[in-house]
């Protein structure tokens, strides 16, 4: 239908559809995916990556009957939250499926899809 091609064309990478839980305000939503979040003793721990024009979110899912991110006072609860304008280089693996999000001012993330 026109108003589902609507929505698609709005939220077209929403893979989680997370816009029916939760718009940050003032961002608009360009992506959102599970991924792995690699921590420095190498272990995997699965992630929800959410990008919107203005930040990278990191989110840890919900467990299985939790929704798949938690809202408190109106705002996503995140591990972390990256400024776009604090990103200053993205590090694509040419070997795997690995990326690395470099921030100089604060640490890095590393994440497989």
């Amino acid at each position: 239908s026109f108003i589902m091609a609507a929505v698609a064309s709005r939220y077209p990478l929403d893979y989680l559809n997370v816009h029916k839980i939760y718009q940050p305000p003032n961002e608009n939503i360009e992506l959102s995916t599970k991924i792995f979040k690699i921590n420095k003793r190498e272990r995997h721990q699965e992630r929800i990556f959410l990008l919107t024009d203005k930040a990278i979110y990191n989110i840890k899912p919900g467990k299985d009957k939790d929704p798949i991110i938690k809202i408190k006072n109106n705002k996503i609860v995140c591990q972390r939250r990256i400024d776009l304008c604090k990103l200053y280089s993205i590090t694509i693996s040419s070997s795997s499926k690995q990326f690395t999000i470099n921030i100089p001012t604060e640490y890095d993330y590393r994440y497989e899809a």
